[in-house]
């Protein structure tokens, strides 16, 4: 071969390198970095929300008054609590659960409320009285967006 066939080959050759390594891989980081991009982008919206709610709960902790509740029967704290927050009309039912006579436990369904109503209800109901417990939550989405099902067994001694 002629020196200019060699030249001509080793810049052929060097063409093809450069596209090879921009298709594969310069561009695909570049996008990689534009995606990382939006999702830090969205993870520091997340985090001003996650803000908010901090300062929101620190608010309502300081004007929480807890009830004296020994004299209520839990299903009666829990209306009143849905009451307070809202939530009456969304209550799809509130069942006892079978027990120890002195321990009361109900089983509640909450449909079509948003996570700030949960949190909200969860914690007015942590702090309502020293005596009661959920046992079990589970939070489920719903098909429209932005609601979620809560479903909870309680026990109050």
């Amino acid at each position: 071969m002629s020196k200019k066939e060699r030249q001509f080959i080793q810049a052929g050759s060097l063409i093809i390198f450069i596209i090879l390594y921009l298709f594969l891989f310069l561009f695909p980081q570049r996008e990689e970095i534009r995606r990382l991009d939006r999702v830090i982008v969205s993870h520091l919206k997340d985090l001003e929300e996650m803000r908010k709610l901090a300062t929101t709960y620190i608010k309502w902790s300081k004007g929480v008054k807890r009830v004296d509740s020994q004299d209520k029967s839990l299903f009666t704290l829990l209306e009143e609590l849905a009451r307070r927050n809202r939530l009456e009309k969304k209550i799809e039912y509130i069942r006892p659960l079978p027990g120890e006579e002195e321990i009361e436990r109900v089983e509640i369904k909450i449909s079509q409320v948003t996570l700030k109503e949960v949190v909200s209800y969860l914690y007015y109901l942590e702090n309502l009285s020293p005596s009661l417990y959920i046992l079990e939550l589970t939070l489920k989405e719903t098909k429209t967006p932005g609601y979620l099902e809560l479903e909870a067994k309680i026990e109050k001694s």
